[in-house]
């Protein structure tokens, strides 16, 4: 049903749990992998917070792989989003992610 239909949505949502649980598991590929097609799916619908929140996902992902200059580039895409249309319940997220990681 879904692959038949452009439910972006639904797609990105699954994909970023899907990504999550791979990262808990820490199969760090398969999670970059996907979290990039949640990422897509969210550009498409153009959903800040899901693009946002993914991005902090995927920047996770790359510091884990050792891909620290990746990582902050997107985290600071990111936080830049974040600040800027002041999505305030994600700055939880954001000092989280910075307590975590050197920036």
């Amino acid at each position: 049903m879904i692959k038949n239909k452009p439910y972006w949505l639904l797609k990105a949502s699954i994909a970023e749990e899907q990504g999550l649980a791979y990262l808990e598991q820490n199969r760090l590929s398969e999670s970059l992998q996907i979290f990039y097609s949640a990422l897509s799916f969210y550009q498409i619908v153009q959903t800040p917070i899901g693009i946002n929140t993914t991005k902090l996902h995927l920047a996770e992902v790359l510091f884990q792989q050792g891909k620290n200059e990746e990582a902050t580039k997107i985290y600071l895409q990111a936080k830049q989003s974040i600040q800027q249309i002041q999505l305030e319940f994600l700055y939880s997220m954001l000092k989280t992610f910075e307590q975590h990681k050197i920036i």
